[in-house]
């Protein structure tokens, strides 16, 4: 198996770097599994009654954060597959904001939202294992945005460390 190593500064539009630079490692498949791993036990910690849990009016609860992180990483491997293999096709950006009040997490536990991410996280490495080596630095374009297909797991990864840093700091007072 190829490491797969961060990417390069060309391979990804400016705004991207706030994420990818939060990851440390240099194996994106290392990385995905370590830092899911920490959410997942972060969340086991969490009660279920804190998961609708908001620090201030109109921000989002726990489980909002959660639902948004599978979102949003759905959309990414979406990406990621179309440019991984070779689409060329212009991609339009998506509206995460109005992703969130869809989701339905009133209706959810914190738990099963969990699950759902681990999963999804699970497909996010597979996809990313069994990709060949050189089509990971093929670039593509989302949102008017380039984007390499390894920056998009480390995107991933690094829009994960962001999210769960806001529940600590927020949400869980440290």
């Amino acid at each position: 198996m190829t490491l797969i190593q961060k990417p390069k500064a060309h391979e990804a539009d400016a705004y991207f770097w706030q994420y990818i630079d939060l990851v440390e490692g240099n194996d994106l498949l290392g990385e995905l599994e370590q830092i899911h791993r920490q959410t997942q036990a972060l969340l086991s910690e969490i009660p279920e009654s804190s998961g609708a849990f908001s620090y201030a009016p109109g921000k989002w609860t726990i489980k909002d954060i959660i639902c948004h992180l599978a979102d949003t990483e759905r959309v990414m491997n979406y990406r990621a597959l179309r440019f991984a293999r070779n689409d060329k096709t212009l991609l339009p950006a998506f509206d995460h904001e109005a992703y969130v009040p869809a989701g339905n997490t009133q209706g959810r536990s914190l738990s099963s939202l969990a699950e759902e991410f681990r999963m999804i996280r699970n497909s996010t490495i597979a996809l990313f294992r069994n990709l060949e080596s050189a089509c990971l630095q093929n670039i593509g374009t989302a949102n008017e945005k380039q984007i390499s297909v390894r920056a998009l797991g480390y995107l991933n990864a690094g829009h994960e460390l962001h999210h769960i840093k806001v529940i600590r700091e927020r949400y869980l007072n440290g």
